[in-house]
């Protein structure tokens, strides 16, 4: 394939994943189903901050907690801003019009970001000559993956499992790019294996800028880079000690403005309720919404699972497919582990997980394709495209729930 051919494809792929976005983001915006409109309208209010103290501004405004991450918001603020010329505000009809279609081309502003970087990754690391279209169906399939689905195991789709592609929640979609880029950086610095403090710098200011998107991904990620760090130096028998100081104090800036953030989430939930801290409980966000929470998670990590099977053996020496896993294990164990006394099943654990799941269900793919060039029997590869096909099946079948049927938390049937 030529590369205007593919940049052909990649636009036409561009183009129809904007238009499937766009139009379910508004469709739910505008039905306020989800909480989409309610982060347009919050988004809304930072206006008030033209003629108001901080101060007022977080007494006055009901979700004022957004200031601790509000890149998503002042997007949106923006957009809002300029659709304001040309459509009417005067009403509250004419408002939520605005915000609604505010909210959903923010929303695809970033989805289309990703779905980018898809392209950029598979592009780079898939092997063989179709890798051009390889990669376009790749970043097509990812956009929409959903977990494994079996009513019998759990009874609704979404809620006790978790998902690669998550439709409802605003942040989480604003820093999924930083998340693949954050990931993929680092990666770069482990195989290399140069101590560039210009690189550590960079990551260290990602990693700070994902906070001011959604906080979940450093959450997630700083106790991964903790587990990998610890598994690496042991493995190269303290070698990479000083690469694994260096990451240490790179991740010190996320650090405090970690510290911020509590003080700020923790200021908005004590107005709710006194008893605003961390709490920990075996399974009491995943197995509220499951009842059976392990099969749950074995649907929800199909793909990757038979990938880790069929690379068990390089586990250890795949630095990418060991970060991933350091990853999932993070997620999974604050999501299964750890829940906010305050609002307790909204699952903030949760979209740490879920950013994990995209790292793992990406490298997934990379290394499939790779092992596809390279092995004759090919048995054990079709089982986990097999598996892969099947989440992109069942997210396919909840996007048009959602779409169709306005069932963000439903069963699929």
């Amino acid at each position: 394939m030529t590369k205007t051919r593919e940049r052909i494809l990649y636009l036409v792929c561009g183009v129809v994943i904007a238009a499937a976005s766009f139009a379910l983001f508004y469709r739910t915006a505008i039905t306020a189903t989800g909480d989409l409109i309610f982060h347009a309208r919050t988004a809304n209010t930072l206006g008030l901050l033209r003629s108001m103290p901080l101060s007022e501004y977080i007494e006055t405004v009901e979700f004022s907690h957004i200031l601790g991450y509000p890149a998503w918001h002042f997007v949106c603020k923006v957009i809002t801003e300029i659709l304001g010329l040309f459509l009417p505000t005067g009403t509250e009809e004419g408002l939520n019009l605005v915000l609604s279609v505010a909210a959903s081309a923010t929303n695809t502003f970033f989805l289309l970001i990703t779905f980018g970087l898809y392209i950029v990754i598979f592009r780079h690391f898939f092997r063989g000559k179709n890798r051009g279209w390889l990669a376009a169906a790749a970043a097509c399939a990812m956009i929409f993956a959903g977990p494994l689905y079996c009513k019998l195991i759990n009874p609704l789709y979404y809620w006790g499992q978790d998902s690669v592609a998550i439709w409802h929640n605003p942040t989480y979609l604003a820093v999924e790019p930083l998340a693949l880029i954050c990931f993929f950086l680092y990666w770069k610095m482990v195989q290399d294996g140069r101590m560039e403090w210009k690189r550590f710098a960079l990551f260290g200011f990602l990693m700070l800028l994902s906070g001011l998107f959604k906080p979940s991904f450093y959450q997630m990620f700083i106790p991964a880079l903790v587990i990998f760090c610890v598994a690496d130096t042991l493995y190269t028998r303290f070698e990479r000690f000083r690469f694994s100081l260096c990451t240490a104090v790179s991740v010190v800036p996320a650090g405090l403005l970690a510290l911020a953030q509590m003080n700020i989430l923790s200021s908005a939930d004590a107005q709710i309720n006194e008893a605003n801290g961390i709490a920990v409980g075996l399974f009491e966000v995943l197995g509220y919404y499951s009842p059976h929470p392990l099969l749950s998670t074995v649907l929800t990590l199909g793909f990757p699972l038979v990938m880790i099977v069929i690379c068990r053996r390089e586990l250890l020496k795949n630095k990418m497919l060991m970060l991933a896993v350091c990853a999932v294990l993070s997620g999974f164990s604050q999501y299964a582990l750890l829940y906010k006394q305050v609002n307790t099943y909204a699952g903030d654990f949760g979209w740490g997980y879920s950013l994990s799941l995209v790292l793992i269900f990406t490298v997934g793919l990379i290394l499939l394709n790779n092992l596809w060039q390279t092995r004759e029997r090919k048995g054990s590869l079709y089982a986990a495209l097999g598996v892969f096909a099947l989440h992109v099946l069942f997210g396919l079948l909840y996007y048009k729930e959602i779409l169709v049927n306005l069932n963000l938390y439903g069963p699929l049937w």
